[in-house]
């Protein structure tokens, strides 16, 4: 059972909806960016601009994830923790 003290706005909670979506989303980059980045270090010249915006839409997703985070609660000791200090 969720115990939670005071409602803070934009915090969700660990079980939202979209959190499995937005992991899975973040775990296909992670598994995408393992295989591209060796393969951009090897070949320079063949990974021209092509690669250059997905690139750059993989580490806006992985920034965008640091603050989905920073505010997104957690389960301490059978208590959802809300608050943002405590999360931070």
């Amino acid at each position: 059972r969720r115990h939670v003290s005071k409602v803070y706005s934009c915090v969700w909670p660990p079980d939202a909806p979209a959190m499995p979506y937005w992991n899975g989303l973040l775990a296909l980059l992670v598994c995408l960016s393992g295989v591209a980045v060796p393969l951009q270090l090897a070949f320079e010249h063949a990974f021209t601009s092509a690669w250059e915006m997905p690139s750059y839409v993989m580490d806006a997703c992985f920034l965008i994830d640091i603050f989905v985070q920073f505010r997104t609660g957690f389960m301490h000791e059978g208590h959802l923790v809300m608050d943002p200090s405590n999360i931070a």
